[in-house]
């Protein structure tokens, strides 16, 4: 399961990059283009929808290698065995509100498909992208499951015992 999901983490990974290089053409060609008196068309809402990808796309490889930002109040001093049980209920609850928000983003895609709404210059529906983070609120609350079960097999790795 670990490996699936690694590999996944990594394909979205390469999305995520190839957000960052499009972004970085986009916003030279854009600014290049001004000089001529040219600028890109459409130039803020490429960018603004790459924005998405690159962030929605980084989220289950960022939580697949526990890369949040944490603040550590109590595990320090913790014994190893309740630092797995507080990782296992902190992956339950993460899975639980990405699932929540994934329905969430997933019905206002629903509404925005049904009004017709739309970018302002180029006129994309703007439905597919709010999809797509939706999914990856699915994909990212799978992350979350991939590692309550890695914590969770860790509580009773020793003894068998809590």
């Amino acid at each position: 399961m670990r490996k699936n999901a690694d590999l996944a983490a990594l394909a979205l990974s390469w999305i995520s990059v190839a957000c960052v290089v499009f972004i970085g053409a986009a916003t030279l060609i854009d600014v290049v283009g001004r000089y001529f008196n040219h600028p890109l068309y459409g130039a803020f809402e490429m960018i603004q929808m790459a924005m998405i990808f690159l962030i929605f796309t980084a989220l289950p490889a960022v939580t697949l290698k526990r890369e949040h930002v944490t603040v550590d109040l109590v595990q320090g001093g913790l014994p190893e065995r309740l630092k797995h049980i507080a990782l296992t209920l902190v992956g339950l609850i993460g899975a639980i509100v990405c699932g929540f928000y994934a329905l969430q983003v997933w019905a206002r895609a629903e509404y925005l498909q049904m009004i017709g709404e739309t970018t302002q210059n180029l006129v994309l529906p703007v439905y597919p992208f709010v999809m797509v983070i939706a999914v990856m609120w699915v994909v990212t609350a799978l992350c979350f499951v991939v590692l309550l079960v890695e914590d969770a097999r860790r509580i009773f790795a020793d003894t068998g015992e809590i």
